[in-house]
């Protein structure tokens, strides 16, 4: 009979946090992508930076 240590089931359990956590970010980073190839359509460079970086930071956006 074979005895699965205590840690070996942390260990499982930080995996699926991590591949989920993984999964989640390179989502965010293709939305967010696709979102900023879109709005270059409709504004200039400057204007995208100064939303990205003066408005979304304090929403706790990347």
């Amino acid at each position: 009979m074979s005895h699965t240590p205590h840690g070996a089931r942390d260990d499982a359990e930080g995996n699926r946090r991590g591949v989920s956590v993984m999964l989640a970010t390179t989502t965010l980073f293709a939305t967010m992508d696709a979102l900023t190839k879109h709005v270059a359509t409709l504004y200039s460079a400057p204007q995208i930076l100064w939303i990205r970086y003066m408005i979304l930071p304090p929403t706790g956006w990347p």
